[in-house]
């Protein structure tokens, strides 16, 4: 740090130790799971297919204005379908987001409504 302020070069142990520091961090930052949504709690109870219904229209409706808005709703429906048959298709929404890839996070969102009501007609 003092050779940079002072304008000198590094030396190769500096620039090594700097490297092995980035590489720490990138590591560290490539652990961090995307799909480590925490379950529900206990004494938590699993929302219902009509709830889960509501999140993903909230979602729907400010997804393309709003997308603070819509990481929250997107953090609850993770939190709320971990070990749920929709918690596959959540994470992948939810990586189209993240992406950026609006559309597409649309055109799942709007293909997991479909099958939630059929779930809820069939049940």
């Amino acid at each position: 740090d003092k050779r940079l302020k002072q304008q000198r070069n590094l030396e190769d142990e500096d620039i090594a130790r700097l490297s092995r520091l980035l590489q720490d961090i990138m590591s560290e930052i490539d652990s961090l799971s995307l799909s480590a949504a925490p379950a529900v709690m206990a004494g938590e109870r699993l929302p219902s297919t009509t709830e889960l219904l509501d999140h993903i229209n909230s979602l729907m409706a400010v997804l393309e204005t709003d997308l603070g808005a819509a990481d929250m709703l997107m953090a609850t429906l993770r939190r709320s379908t971990a070990g749920t048959p929709w918690e596959a298709e959540i994470n992948a929404i939810a990586e189209q987001i993240d992406a950026f890839d609006i559309d597409k996070a649309l055109a799942s969102l709007t293909g997991l409504r479909s099958k939630l009501h059929v779930h809820v007609s069939t049940t």
